[in-house]
């Protein structure tokens, strides 16, 4: 990167040579502002989807008339949809303009898709999701990349920085659900998608006034002039790509089960959860269906840091926790969640079960998330070659995309097996690509790059 990088510091042309002797300073863990500016548009983008997330299927269902199993296969394809483009946008975004000129087009494509969703109409739900699709498309992968961006290699405080990120993700997942659903219940479908568009405006806002902290192609750091690859660079290259590749192969049944929260189990909370409040709140006697879906976000906020401070504690106790370790973990969570949901679907098939059950389903599958989630975005900054950091951002919501697929393709069980079956299906699924990636648990520890504390 040339000097001339608006933020970047001027490097001295001579500089004293260092004292072998003299302690090293300590790394600051305070975090560049760019990461507050990159996390609040992301809350903003993430209130967007989440609000459309948890009222597709019952929009689609109650307000066109579609059956059950043809609205399933409208989402499954839709959230293909928005986590392929991902792909082509973060190819694009080491290309062409900068990252953050894409971020910010993203997020005004998507306010217009959320505006034109508002419309009611078959053709307008038509032009709303191609919108989406590509607003999507070119937000997710660079935005992500520009938070990688901001950290050296090696700076421990990179899975940090993607944890605090992630918070962000879920303070809009929390508050979407809650207010679409009172938006909907008080003045119908129109303006519940048209406070997501406003979420988009601000956003754009948000990315505008700051711009300044943001990365102008996707790292604040000068980079090291590239040299000749040697034959043990280029094995350590490709260990390191065939890792990152296992992961998101892994991470298809997570993101397939993950997203369950969006169809079966909004649908299995509408007709087999005990919904009715012991009072009345502003005339609502029942708790929405989709409701249901701002535990996730809340549990986020209420985990993120018992489990940060968690993981830091078994490191000084010498216990070694890599990222592959967490990814693990997190498949084994997420079937035990799916494990109890299938033992809360058995108990009384025919009739509804206490809502605080789903309660702990969410809190299990949080925790999974949690494990999961910020960890993959940070592993595709960590193993990437940096030319391909983009394109393999795309990669990883490719794998979502795979996931999601798969959450419309097997929606037709969801009529024609019992609800216990379907939600111990995804639970073997989930527990079997636990354990692959804990067979290759060696490998990955040694592949993984070591993180300065």
């Amino acid at each position: 990167m040339s000097a001339a990088h608006p933020i970047a510091r001027p490097i001295a042309s001579a500089s004293p040579p260092a004292d072998p002797e003299a302690p090293k300073k300590a790394k600051s863990r305070v975090h560049p502002p760019g990461l507050y500016v990159l996390s609040a548009a992301e809350a903003c983008e993430r209130f967007g989807c989440y609000l459309l997330l948890a009222l597709f299927t019952l929009y689609l269902n109650e307000h066109y008339g579609f059956s059950q199993d043809r609205a399933f296969n409208w989402y499954g394809w839709y959230l293909s949809a928005v986590y392929f483009t991902p792909l082509i946008g973060g190819w694009l975004g080491g290309r062409w303009l900068e990252r953050r000129t894409w971020v910010l087009l993203g997020a005004i494509i998507l306010g217009a898709g959320y505006t034109l969703l508002s419309f009611g109409t078959e053709s307008a739900l038509i032009g709303a999701v191609f919108f989406l699709t590509i607003g999507n498309g070119l937000f997710k992968p660079n935005i992500s990349t520009l938070v990688g961006g901001l950290y050296e290699p090696g700076d421990s405080r990179r899975d940090e920085a993607f944890g605090m990120f992630y918070v962000a993700v879920n303070i809009g997942a929390m508050i979407a659900p809650i207010a679409g659903e009172a938006l909907r219940y008080r003045f119908g479908w129109g303006p519940s998608f048209m406070t997501a568009a406003g979420a988009l405006g601000l956003a754009v806002f948000i990315l505008s006034a700051w711009m300044t902290h943001l990365p102008v192609f996707g790292s604040l750091h000068q980079q090291a002039p590239e040299t000749a690859p040697t034959a043990e660079s280029r094995a350590s290259a490709r260990e390191k790509v065939g890792a990152l590749l296992l992961f998101c192969v892994m991470a298809v049944p997570f993101w397939m089960a993950y997203y369950q929260t969006g169809s079966s189990v909004t649908l299995f909370a509408r007709d087999n959860v005990q919904r009715l409040l012991p009072g009345s709140f502003f005339d609502i006697n029942e708790i929405p269906p989709g409701a249901f879906a701002s535990l996730g976000g809340f549990f986020v906020l209420l985990l993120t840091l018992p489990l940060s401070w968690t993981v830091r504690r078994l490191r000084r106790l010498g216990l070694t926790i890599t990222s592959a370790d967490k990814v693990t973990a997190g498949l084994f969570c997420a079937a035990l969640a799916f494990a109890l949901l299938a033992g809360i679907a058995a108990i009384d098939p025919a009739g509804r079960v206490h809502a605080l059950w789903l309660v702990a389903f969410y809190f299990v599958l949080t925790v999974a998330e949690l494990l999961l989630s910020p960890v993959g975005l940070s592993l595709v900054s960590k193993l990437s070659p940096p030319r391909w950091i983009g394109l393999l951002m795309g990669v990883w919501y490719l794998a979502t995309t795979g996931g999601n697929r798969l959450t419309g393709q097997i929606g037709p069980l969801w009529s024609q097996w019992s609800h216990s079956r379907f939600f111990g299906g995804l639970a073997l699924v989930l527990a079997v690509a636990g354990g692959v990636l804990a067979l290759q648990l060696g490998w990955l520890r040694r592949v993984l790059p070591a993180e300065e504390e």
